[in-house]
């Protein structure tokens, strides 16, 4: 089963799959501090790009997934492949949309979070932290591109 979460962004396909292939610019975006990014390793080509995270449970701070992009089709799709099968894998789906970009999430976890009913239960709990990731990526990049205005 796929979690699907879709937002259109006024910036153009190239910036926005920029934006996404930098794991610390995505993160940055997490409504809340639970998590920190570490560990963070590029390549060239976007593939093997990887990063961990470390969590914060109870006042704990554990070990969380490590992440690595297992496929990379410039300005048109990055798979995310979590270690964890909670996370699974995400696909972000970039497409042209006028002078912007539609952009679809797409997750697919893995064991025993991919039955329907708890896939659906991950879902209404994730889904608004992905929602709220969504658009706060919107409202980053289509600021971006808007001009400074000028004091009269």
């Amino acid at each position: 089963m796929w979690l699907v979460h879709t937002v259109d962004i006024d910036a153009p396909v190239e910036k926005v799959f920029a934006f996404l292939m930098d794991p610390e610019k995505t993160f940055a975006l997490a409504p809340d501090d639970r998590a920190e990014l570490v560990d963070v390793r590029r390549t060239d080509s976007g593939v093997g790009t990887s990063y961990r995270m470390r969590m914060k449970v109870a006042g704990w701070t554990v070990p969380g997934p490590s992440m690595e992009f297992t496929e990379v089709i410039p300005n048109r799709l990055i798979v995310d492949h979590s270690s964890m099968g909670l996370h699974g894998s995400w696909r972000y789906e970039f497409e042209p949309e006028g002078n912007g970009t539609r952009l679809t999430m797409r997750g697919q976890p893995r064991g025993l979070w991919r039955m329907p009913g708890v896939a659906s239960v991950v879902d209404r709990v994730m889904g608004p932290r992905h929602e709220h990731m969504l658009g706060a990526m919107k409202q980053t990049l289509e600021q971006a591109d808007k001009p400074a205005s000028r004091a009269k």
